[in-house]
């Protein structure tokens, strides 16, 4: 099954959902959304499922080897 809606309809509805979301994170965590200073990765879902799954991947292990390499630093 594949569910879709007219174009202006989705666009209506994001545009309530990207405010709503907006709402919420400056209600519980007093910050403004979307703010790229608060994530450590931000994807694009256009690149697709797999692309997605892909990216996160890489951003997981980039992350691991930054800290395995910052936890080995002595001071």
């Amino acid at each position: 099954m594949f569910v879709y809606a007219p174009f202006d309809e989705a666009t209506q509805l994001v545009e309530t959902v990207d405010r709503e979301r907006a709402a919420f994170i400056k209600k519980y965590f007093d910050k403004d959304w979307p703010d790229r200073q608060l994530y450590h990765l931000m994807i694009n879902s256009a690149l697709g499922d797999e692309g997605v799954v892909q990216t996160i991947l890489a951003g997981i292990a980039t992350l691991e080897n930054y800290h395995r390499h910052v936890g080995s630093v002595t001071m």
